[in-house]
């Protein structure tokens, strides 16, 4: 296991490493009542069937999903597989999201934001033998940023102030690209690895386009 059991502001991070010949698990309602984090879950080898909320998908490396808490689920593994499992206080993403996220399968994380999410989780688990307990939080509290701002794209418009942080990326990467004459707004929602919606939502807060 990787991780403390406590930080700053009583956060309750978990880094898990995961490895298994062949298993499946089940989180029943009863037990998914007495769970306050979120899971998030980075395969790193084979493949691992997860089912939550009526809806499947196959993990694979590249890929990742969060399992929500108060909600059961199934996690099928048929064959030898590594991963790494973060737990997430609910309170940490709940208040960046403005509400409880949703089951999420199948999320990118070969490409963009999502991979730059994967890269830091996999780095805060080789680092984790050097890392103080509020280092190690710390770390897990960024972590979990970019990763609501990788579900913000996904799934829903973010709340206004994780737009406020979006719109501030978004400014910043409008200046460094001004004079390039194919910016346009999906381009910029690729290279940052949001929803075009995201985007467009942070250039009408910010009152300005690609071109401006």
């Amino acid at each position: 296991m990787l991780g403390g059991p406590s930080g700053p502001r009583g956060a309750e991070y978990r880094l898990v490493l995961y490895l298994s010949d062949r298993a499946e698990f089940v989180r029943t309602p009863g037990q998914a009542r007495r769970d306050r984090g979120y899971r998030f879950l980075l395969p790193l080898h084979g493949e691992m069937l997860m089912v939550q909320d009526g809806r499947e998908a196959r993990l694979r490396p590249g890929t990742g999903g969060l399992i929500a808490p108060a909600a059961p689920f199934r996690v099928v593994q048929p064959s030898p597989a590594r991963a790494l499992v973060m737990t997430i206080p609910a309170r940490e993403m709940d208040g960046r999201l403005g509400g409880p996220a949703l089951p999420v399968t199948g999320l990118d994380l070969s490409a963009g934001l999502g991979r730059v999410v994967a890269d830091m989780v996999r780095a805060v688990g080789e680092e984790r033998r050097s890392l103080s307990e509020p280092q190690f939080d710390a770390a897990c509290e960024r972590i979990t940023e970019l990763l609501c701002l990788l579900l913000a794209g996904q799934e829903r418009p973010p709340a206004p102030g994780h737009l406020a942080e979006v719109e501030a990326v978004v400014r910043r990467y409008v200046r460094e690209h001004a004079t390039d004459p194919g910016l346009t707004g999906a381009a910029m929602a690729q290279d940052l690895g949001w929803s075009l919606r995201q985007v467009q939502l942070a250039l009408q807060r910010a009152g300005t386009t690609p071109a401006s």
